[in-house]
């Protein structure tokens, strides 16, 4: 059985799932996005997750054109300041080498920190709110391998079924598999 798909989007971190947003909204939905990824969705999200992003003022304008940014807003901390020192955390005497503040030029802060977990939960809720025609998750399914057709590509996934595409956009983590897959270093 093959489906046919624009775009398919190999991982659903931060960069697919965004991804998958822009396309929805420059396209007003007028677009079939395939997200395939082996996580099984947000049961797998963990309260406890230490990780953080560093989001700059420009990735910000994105999330709130993508109307995503409201829902990270209140988790997230603005970065106004930076001052590097190469003593301990626990030294007494913390000389400053380099201090600068960090703000754009309209004054708001040029980078946020949020919390790996606010992050992709409201990226999650919002692919989730796009009509399923438009954005369709393959999770617990991993890309196996890709053909390229005259005038599309062919996907196969772990369970064998197939997916056309007229692209396939690798956003499947440093370890990607489609970037060796298509040879790109």
């Amino acid at each position: 059985m093959s489906t046919s798909f624009d775009a398919i989007i190999g991982g659903a971190g931060p960069t697919g799932l965004t991804m998958a947003l822009a396309l929805a909204h420059v396209f007003n939905d007028d677009v079939q996005v395939g997200i395939v990824d082996p996580s099984t969705g947000l049961a797998n999200m963990r309260n406890d997750d230490p990780r953080a992003w560093a989001i700059s003022a420009a990735s910000v304008r994105l999330l709130d054109a993508l109307g995503v940014w409201s829902a990270i807003a209140p988790s997230a901390q603005p970065v106004t300041r930076i001052e590097i020192t190469d003593s301990a955390l626990e030294a007494g005497i913390r000389p400053v080498l380099l201090s600068y503040d960090n703000e754009t030029d309209a004054g708001e802060p040029a980078a946020y920190i949020v919390p790996n977990g606010i992050l992709l939960g409201a990226l999650k809720q919002a692919v989730g709110n796009r009509p399923r025609a438009t954005i369709r998750n393959f999770e617990g399914r991993s890309i196996a391998g890709f053909q390229q057709k005259p005038q599309s590509l062919s996907v196969r996934l772990d369970n064998e079924s197939s997916i056309e595409t007229d692209l396939i956009i690798a956003a499947d983590g440093r370890n990607s598999q489609l970037r060796t897959s298509a040879g790109i270093e």
